[in-house]
């Protein structure tokens, strides 16, 4: 009986000898994933909230409500519940700082800083306290760190837009509106010559009526997209092609005389500029006294040359390069779009398209954008495709820098 007692006690030291460095291990093994849960937590709020500020660096000027709001977010999904309006304080040695510089995409690796301009990315990081736990009381911390950086970067941007016949029809009708009444803008309603004033409505089947035609409305939704690229923290080479079919159509010019005019597929309207708004009036020049809206739809001769624009070498060869194609109708001429755009997008060229007016051919411009590694949108009158415009000028691309 004494030999049993004395085997069993030291049985028990045995046991106990074993059981410190299990309960060791453990408790190691406890903060070891009570650490790796607050770096993955970290690294996920900052990741979530950097992509945010990049949202929101794309569309405000305020700095301190892009740099409240994204560290706000990044407080939310470390702390449920959190509001920094309570006016509760953070935990201890819970840190979060956002700060907002410049970001590149050098020969090696981009790169982020803080004191550079232009403006074009945000930083968030957050240093996280990690218990280490014995017994289940947290005896220390560790910080944890981790941080985001999302750029939004340079892109290069071509609107391709149509010049077809189509885009002089009247706006309600969707035919062209041959109106002889008086009208500045219509040199032969106000000639002397009787003739000539009965073929006045003749007019606008080539110079598009300056209120009531679908160019009449594209030109004001044109100057928004250039108004609201103005105002982005990116810095945007901006470029304009049209395009209608190749041919040659008699109309009456500003001497009133009935010439020919030549077409061309697709005709490069601006070359990459920083003049956003100089080259919407330069269009509307050209096509409101130098040469008539007509001819058929070739839109993938736009989508090519656009391309052509986008990829020149006086381009930037490490920006973005987004092309925005607008059409009222449907291909009538040359290759199905799609396939340019699919040609396009190889070269890493992003296709918008948008759709302008009920005759479109939306399944088709659907189908180009989706191809193009873009989306598409659709606008019934100007005012819609004034807001498609400027929303797609505020759909820069965003990138991890680090």
């Amino acid at each position: 009986m004494r030999k049993f007692s004395q085997k069993r006690g030291a049985s028990g030291v045995i046991v106990m000898t074993m059981l410190v460095p299990v309960l060791i291990i453990g408790f190691f093994a406890i903060s070891l994933a009570n650490i790796q849960r607050s770096e993955s937590t970290s690294q996920i709020s900052t990741d979530l909230a950097a992509v945010y500020g990049g949202n929101l660096l794309s569309r405000e000027s305020d700095v301190d409500k892009i740099l409240s709001l994204s560290e706000e977010l990044a407080l939310r999904n470390l702390i449920p519940n959190a509001n920094q309006d309570s006016g509760e304080s953070p935990p201890e040695h819970l840190r979060i700082t956002t700060e907002l510089g410049s970001a590149s995409i050098g020969q090696f690796k981009p790169s982020f800083d803080s004191q550079a301009k232009p403006t074009n990315a945000i930083r968030v990081t957050a240093a996280v306290p990690a218990g280490i736990i014995v017994f289940g009381s947290r005896l220390s911390h560790v910080d944890v760190s981790a941080h985001s950086t999302v750029a939004n970067m340079d892109r290069v941007i071509c609107l391709v837009v149509d010049r077809s016949g189509s885009m002089t029809f009247d706006l309600d009708s969707g035919t062209w509106l041959l109106d002889p009444t008086p009208h500045p803008d219509n040199p032969m309603s106000t000639h002397p010559d009787v003739q000539i004033q009965q073929n006045a409505g003749q007019w606008w089947k080539g110079w598009p009526h300056p209120t009531r035609s679908r160019w009449s409305e594209l030109l004001p939704a044109v100057y928004g997209l250039a108004d609201e690229l103005e105002k982005t923290n990116q810095q945007e080479f901006f470029s304009i092609v049209s395009y209608s079919s190749a041919g040659s159509e008699h109309r009456w010019n500003h001497k009133l005389k009935r010439v020919p005019y030549r077409t061309t597929d697709s005709s490069i309207e601006v070359r990459p500029t920083k003049h956003y708004a100089n080259a919407v009036r330069k269009l509307e020049h050209k096509y409101s006294k130098i040469f008539p809206v007509m001819g058929g739809t070739n839109i993938a001769a736009g989508i090519d040359t656009g391309a052509r624009v986008l990829l020149n070498n006086n381009s930037k060869p490490n920006a973005f390069k987004t092309m925005i194609v607008m059409t009222d109708g449907q291909y009538n001429r040359g290759r199905a779009p799609w396939l340019a755009a699919e040609d396009a997008a190889k070269q890493g060229i992003e296709v918008f398209t948008v759709t302008f007016s009920n005759q479109a051919d939306q399944q088709s411009m659907i189908l180009t954008a989706e191809v193009g590694n873009g989306k598409h949108f659709h606008a019934v009158d100007g005012v819609t495709l004034e807001e498609i415009f400027r929303k797609i000028a505020n759909m820069p691309p965003r990138i991890f820098v680090d």
